[in-house]
């Protein structure tokens, strides 16, 4: 779509262009927030790394040493990631951002080995000795806490929708990446490092800095006020219970971009001289049918009955389907007398028209558009003003509750296809 529209630009250049013109659509929307999107991690992942390095800095002050959790964050990324292109699956939106959820799942063991450490280094008097007392005192913990976060992000792998298991198998193919560098090239690193460099490493009173003085005072607030703070705690939990009976999910990629953005702006200007920029398809399938054809005075219709319904609902700038076309043909064949601008009553009439417009000098794949060549499916187009979840849900529902009032012909099945559907799914 993004190539698609680049082209369109390019031929309204070679043109001398328009005083205005405008490209939106939902396939345009993701694909340049796609582009967007990997412009954007290409830039936050480092940037994470950075700001992990300066924190680590702040709290061990030695370069040398937090060099170790950014070696193994580094490691599991580029591990990760070429595992993922090496077994040949898309870098996607959602897989893009698989580094930028490693980077700091990454560093979460080997900052407990360096804060243990840290501890640890004055007393033991030997890296070795204090990196052994370290593992042994940690070990255990970091085998649950990287078992616990591992089936979580491989629970994903469950999801029905291809992209989330890629995600969650490949984020948790990392954790454990960065679990088993964590315990094993930390101690060789720090068995290696010269005892210059460890110097003053753990020297530093933690009660003389301030998280030394808060985080017991904390403490005994905590244990002296725990009926308070369980309560509080039993209140808070209440009211998230309210709040996620509120959730509504909602979503529409074009919302995505600001409200300058060209694509908000295209939506918003052609959305209000056309029929609606978002596009949904409602499938007939009359193979179950008696005739097992769609061009039947019956189903059509059916159909255009659906489409006077669907054109009630402010949500809907137009309809489209072989009814229009049926009705189109009728019509000029008969010098433009309105009453005959309707569905025919005869089933050869309905055939003859089709055939009449295929042959009419135009590109016969403009029929088989709205139409299957053996006219067993027909697709209803669906315009939409608005492409909202929420919106296009109510649209769904509104068939649903016609098809309930108006039972179709027997053996008439329905299907919805295009992406606003899609994201509703």
């Amino acid at each position: 779509a993004h190539i698609v529209a680049e082209e369109i630009e390019h031929e309204i250049t070679s043109a001398g262009g328009f005083p205005a013109h405008h490209i939106t659509g939902l396939p345009v929307a993701e694909e340049t927030f796609g582009q967007e999107m990997f412009k954007q991690m290409a830039m936050s992942a480092p940037a994470a790394g950075v700001l992990i390095l300066l924190l680590m800095l702040v709290f061990f002050r030695k370069l040398s040493v937090v060099m170790a959790p950014m070696l193994v964050a580094v490691m599991t990324v580029v591990w990760t990631m070429g595992l993922l292109v090496l077994l040949g699956f898309t870098v996607h939106i959602m897989s893009s951002m698989i580094a930028i959820f490693l980077m700091p799942i990454a560093v979460l063991n080997s900052i407990h080995i360096l804060s243990e450490f840290h501890d640890r280094y004055q007393k033991a008097g030997s890296q070795k000795a204090a990196i052994l007392s370290t593992m042994d005192e940690l070990f255990k913990p970091m085998v649950f806490t990287s078992l616990t976060t591992i089936v979580g992000f491989g629970s994903l792998m469950f999801a029905p929708i291809p992209p989330v298991r890629v995600f969650g198998g490949f984020v948790a193919f990392g954790v454990a990446i960065a679990w088993l560098l964590s315990v094993v090239f930390n101690p060789a690193y720090a068995v290696l490092l010269s005892k210059r460099r460890l110097s003053n490493f753990g020297r530093t009173e933690e009660k003389d800095s301030l998280l030394g003085r808060l985080l017991p005072a904390v403490g005994r607030w905590a244990t002296g006020s725990r009926f308070l703070v369980v309560t509080l705690t039993l209140i808070a939990l209440g009211v998230a219970v309210v709040g996620i009976t509120k959730i509504q999910v909602n979503d529409n990629p074009t919302r995505w971009f600001k409200t300058g953005h060209p694509i908000r702006v295209a939506e918003q200007e052609l959305g209000s001289h056309l029929a609606g920029t978002y596009l949904a398809y409602l499938e007939f399938d009359a193979n179950g049918t008696e005739d097992g054809t769609v061009k039947t005075p019956e189903v059509l219709h059916y159909m255009q009955g659906l489409q006077d319904r669907l054109g009630t609902f402010d949500l809907v700038g137009a309809t489209t389907g072989v009814t229009d076309i049926v009705k189109k043909v009728r019509f000029e064949l008969q010098d433009g007398d309105s009453a005959m601008y309707a569905i025919p009553d005869d089933a050869a009439e309905i055939s003859q028209e089709l055939f009449l417009y295929e042959i009419a000098g135009g590109d016969p794949e403009d029929l088989y558009k709205f139409i299957t060549p053996d006219g067993d499916k027909a697709v209803l187009w669906l315009q939409l003003r608005n492409g909202d979840n929420r919106a296009v849900s109510e649209v769904v529902a509104a068939v649903d509750q016609y098809v309930t009032s108006q039972p179709p012909p027997e053996g008439l099945k329905f299907d919805w296809g295009g992406l606003t559907y899609i994201h509703v799914v």
